[in-house]
């Protein structure tokens, strides 16, 4: 699903009302206590909590829904908040709060939610949550998505219950753009010294200059920090220790590999956490774009 315009999520999806002092949502908003339902969860770590009361209530907090069998965005879209929280730094856990709820909760106990929370780097203040397969589905519904799980659409929930402000964006935006939303814009009290304020066009990245470099920025970045950082290795030197097929073949599905009993596939599945590459959905012709940077970022490694 591609991401959504920041301009027309904050003219759009924006529902900004007046602030008021702590206590809840303010009196006459439709996003507090009265709609969203106060249903029992419980952590990864496998405390009892109610979703509003405990979770949401005089909070700024981000909701994602995800669940750790899936193959297609999930992994994708938790790995970019991963990169959002690194972008908050401290703040998560103190005053932004980070909450992933599982759609499939009757297999996703807290051992496996635990496990999935460590595959993908998740540090303290972000909370991965299961429940009754019947709270999670109104849970869910409240946040208006009715679609089959295989088809939950890739964004988070943005809200400042003080405020009774909540926003949707895409989950797999720019995580410095949706950092400096989660921190600044929902904070009336921001100054514009936030820690991921913006530093200038000085500052920022450099513009991807080809496509294969665009692509992997889109597709492949958040799973593939330099460093290992994230789920996925770091990806330095991986067209030369790879075979150049095997590479395609991975690159393109995955899942074929893994089902087929490939023993490099079953290796690289268990070395980092159980958590299966999503399909790239490339066309041949973006393949060969990514395998192409790729490539040049290795040679570009061995002249230095």
């Amino acid at each position: 699903m591609p991401a959504h315009s920041p301009r027309r999520a904050l003219a759009g999806l924006a529902l900004a009302l007046a602030a008021l002092p702590a206590g809840g949502a303010p009196p006459g908003s439709p996003w507090g206590a009265a709609y969203f339902p106060d249903v029992e969860l419980t952590t990864h770590e496998g405390r009892r909590v109610r979703f509003y009361a405990d979770l949401v209530r005089d909070r700024r907090v981000v909701v994602s829904f995800i669940y750790t069998r899936c193959t297609q965005i999930c992994g994708l879209a938790t790995a970019n908040l991963a990169r959002v929280q690194r972008e908050l730094g401290e703040r998560v856990g103190k005053d932004i709060h980070l909450y992933s709820v599982s759609l499939e909760p009757e297999h996703d106990t807290p051992e496996r939610l635990r496990a999935f929370a460590a595959a993908f780097r998740a540090r303290p203040g972000w909370t991965f949550l299961t429940g009754r397969a019947e709270d999670v589905a109104l849970l869910r519904k409240k946040f208006g998505d009715l679609a089959p799980i295989e088809e939950h659409a890739p964004v988070i929930e943005i809200g400042n219950d003080v405020t009774g402000q909540w926003w949707r964006t895409s989950a797999l935006d720019n995580p410095r753009y949706l950092a400096t939303v989660i921190a600044g814009f929902m904070d009336p009290a921001w100054d514009g010294r936030s820690q991921v304020a913006a530093r200038g066009y000085r500052a920022a990245p450099p513009v991807a200059a080809g496509k294969g470099q665009a692509l992997f920025r889109q597709r492949c970045a958040a799973c593939h920090v330099p460093g290992g950082d994230s789920v996925g290795p770091d990806l330095a030197g991986v067209t030369r220790r790879r075979d150049p097929a095997w590479l395609a073949r991975w690159i393109r599905s995955p899942g074929t590999l893994i089902d087929g009993g490939d023993p490099l596939a079953l290796e690289l599945l268990e070395r980092h956490g159980g958590i299966a590459m999503p399909p790239s959905d490339l066309s041949a012709s973006e393949l060969d774009a990514v395998l192409a940077y790729l490539r040049s970022q290795d040679r570009q490694a061995a002249e230095r």
